[in-house]
């Protein structure tokens, strides 16, 4: 398995998000998680990176619906960044609307779909799409 240096979480529930940060942060193929309250803060944490020759994140968890910058604006904006690879993105999400999953995969960097809460066997099956 794929050893994965750090995995950004965008989550605007604080509850949601420190249980995924725990399960993540506790896999065995992950070194550490960051986590961002909505996809703004995601895209100037991404920007910094890019900006500071930092490392990207490995992989993005990503809520759809937040505020500030939703899921969907936060994939559109990440699709334009000038990124020196394309960083996977697995939907993590309440919805279980088939139009939103077909809406996700239609972004080149989304790898996955999954509905919460976020299980062990899922994170692997995550893990594993990062390639």
């Amino acid at each position: 398995m794929k050893t994965l240096d750090t995995v950004l979480i965008v989550e605007d529930d604080p509850i949601a998000a420190l249980i995924i940060r725990k399960k993540v942060e506790a896999h065995p193929a992950i070194r550490r998680s960051r986590t961002c309250a909505n996809g703004e803060l995601a895209l100037s944490y991404l920007q910094a990176a890019l900006a500071g020759g930092e490392p990207l994140p490995d992989l993005i968890l990503l809520d759809i619906n937040m505020p500030v910058l939703d899921g969907w604006q936060f994939l559109a904006a990440l699709s334009t960044l000038p990124k020196p690879r394309e960083v996977p993105v697995v939907m993590l999400t309440s919805s279980i609307d088939p139009q939103d999953m077909a809406r996700a995969h239609a972004f080149p960097s989304v790898r996955g779909f999954f509905s919460k809460p976020l299980s062990a066997p899922v994170l692997d099956l995550m893990v594993g799409l990062v390639g």
